[in-house]
This record gives C-alpha cells, structure tokens and sequence, in this order.
C-alpha cells in the first residue's frame, strides 16, 4: 500500500510538477515575449525619434544654408554699392574741386572789375559844387551794374546815371 501510496504521491507529485514547470514556462515564455514587444517598441520609438532628429538637423542646415546665401549675396550688394559710393564720392571731390578752382577764378576776376569799377566811376568836381551834391553809390554786390558819370563843358555841367543791370 505505501508503494502503490508513493507511487500515486510520485505520479501525482509528478504530473503536478510538470504542470508547475509547464506554467512556468509559459510564463517565462510569455514574459520573454512582452519583454521582446517592448524591446521593439522601444527600437520603434527610437528609430522615429532619429528619424526626427535628422530631418530637424536637414531643415536647420537649409534654413542655415539659406540663410548664408541671402547674407552672402547682400554682403556683395553692400560692397558692390561701397565701391560706388567711393567712386562717386572721388568724383565728386574731383568737381568740387574744379568748382572751387573756377570760383577762385570768379572771384578774382569780379574782384578786378570792382577795382576797374571804381577808378571809372572816381570823378573830380570843384569844391563849390562839391557842396551842393552828393554821391551815394552801394552795389548790392561786389560789382553794381548801376553807374555814374560827371563831366563840364564850358557851363554845362553833364551828369549821367545809368543802370544796365537790366532789371530796373
């Protein structure tokens, strides 16, 4: 009885033990396999989150080229514009120059008309009809288009005041 009583305990032990060790395996099995649809999952995620990573890193490095270019081409605008703004400017100076030079000129010679001007326009009168006349002679400018002339012949006293201005 005890050996037919082991053996029934053994067979069942037996079965029971493989039942335990068969779940067992299956839940290991079936743990191996969430840990595997994990594991693939995570490899998804992380091959998505690359994927984002390099298109984000091919949208900054065209914005960047982009960028480069319309700074590079305004760079040469820029220069273009400075070397023209030299050239002008040497230019300018260039005239300014002869402007200054033919007003130089200008003035010397307006200058030399007053000096002309004034010994033309020098008269002498005798002291007695000094006292009865005057002169008043003020050029708006340096040289008056405005004259005066005296002269005597005989009795008659010949005075002459003109304008050739030709504006009054």
């Amino acid at each position: 009885h005890t050996t037919a009583k082991d053996s029934l305990f053994t067979e069942e032990s037996s079965k029971q033990i493989s039942t335990l060790e068969s779940a067992y395996q299956l839940e290991r099995k079936e743990a191996e396999i969430q840990s595997l649809k994990v594991e693939s999952e995570l490899q998804r995620l992380q091959i998505q989150n690359d994927k984002i990573v390099i298109i984000a890193g091919i949208l900054i490095s065209l914005v960047g080229a982009g960028l480069s270019v319309i700074i590079l081409r305004e760079y040469r605008i820029i220069k273009k514009n400075k070397k023209q703004l030299e050239s002008q400017k040497a230019e300018l100076e260039e005239k300014n120059e002869i402007i200054e030079e033919k007003n130089q000129n200008i003035t010397e010679s307006i200058d030399y008309a007053k000096s002309v001007q004034k010994s033309m326009l020098s008269f002498d009168i005798s002291n007695e009809k000094a006292d009865r006349c005057f002169v008043f002679f003020r050029p708006k400018d340096i040289v008056s288009g405005d004259f005066y002339w005296y002269t005597t012949r005989g009795d008659i006293d010949i005075i002459v005041v003109a304008d050739c201005t030709g504006h009054g």
